[in-house]
């Protein structure tokens, strides 16, 4: 397990939970096991390393958040896979475990790679903008809601550059949680997201929209996602947006995507300010309440 997984044949510093070796079993790709509290030039550094790693051997590196169940129970549920998770009740404190060792059986390997290529066999061309469209409809069924009025805004309340990866992180102490980084072996970068099927629930975007959109954004801005947790999300930006009235579109499809990306970001936040952020960030930012 430890050499499949973790890579190498060295114990890791501390052992890896049971979230982080439910969420290797699920990916069946090498995974590199980054134990809390490490140092955040630290994972820059691996990071790193893994991009090169990957441009020879053909696999994309994204840092994981294994310090909540949720991300773990997503997974599985979304991808058709709950009935092998054992669970034990509570939301607090609610834990669950697979059969002894983690590992998935060849069945159930084959009915997670159906999934996967379900997803992207599944996605059409028009899949992003109807879902878009979906969204402002959602929005306009709100007589009271006008997003121009409401969050457009008529000037940059203030610059901020989001040039590094946060979301593996504690606000309050800084200090990283338990993180896997998984060498993830797609064809496109934008079928990761078929591979770390987060969503569907509350405001955040089905599986099948995540990757819809990651695919837009692929396409037109070179957007890859490089770091999950149970609510967040993180794409690194490879061609931003330079002309004001596209990144203000773009702000439009933030919003839409994350309504929560403008609405709880910030005091005087505003449309405005998020397209001026998006023309100098290589990082966007996503978070579902």
């Amino acid at each position: 397990m430890w050499k499949r997984f973790f890579g190498g044949g060295k114990q890791p510093p501390s052992e890896p939970g049971a979230v982080s070796r439910a969420i290797a079993a699920y990916l069946a790709c090498p995974c590199e096991y980054i134990p809390k509290g490490t140092p955040a030039g630290r994972i820059s550094a691996l990071f790193d390393a893994a991009e090169k790693e990957g441009e020879k051997h053909g696999f994309l590196p994204v840092l994981i958040a294994a310090n909540e169940v949720n991300l773990a129970e997503m997974l599985y549920d979304n991808a058709g896979l709950s009935d092998i998770l054992n669970r034990n009740s509570g939301y607090t404190d609610r834990k669950f475990t697979l059969r002894e060792g983690f590992a998935l059986t060849d069945e159930e390997k084959g009915r997670l790679r159906a999934y996967r290529d379900g997803l992207i066999a599944g996605l059409h061309d028009t899949d992003a903008e109807e879902f878009l469209q979906t969204r402002m409809a959602e929005c306009a069924e709100d007589e009271d809601f006008d997003l121009e009025e409401e969050w457009g805004g008529d000037e940059i309340y203030f610059e901020f550059i989001r040039d590094g990866i946060t979301a593996p992180f504690d606000d309050e102490t800084q200090k990283s949680h338990e993180l896997l980084l998984a060498r993830i072996p797609v064809r496109e970068p934008w079928q990761i997201a078929a591979w770390l099927p987060m969503g569907g629930w509350n405001e955040c975007p089905a599986p099948g929209e995540l990757l819809a959109m990651s695919k837009r954004w692929y396409d037109k801005y070179g957007v890859v996602i490089c770091c999950m947790t149970s609510d967040e999300l993180e794409f690194r930006v490879f061609h931003r947006p330079t002309d004001a009235e596209e990144a203000y579109a773009l702000a439009k499809e933030h919003y839409y995507f994350c309504q929560d990306r403008v609405e709880q970001y910030a005091d005087e936040y505003n449309l405005r300010t998020l397209a001026d952020n998006l023309t100098k960030s290589p990082i966007w930012y996503f978070w579902w309440d």
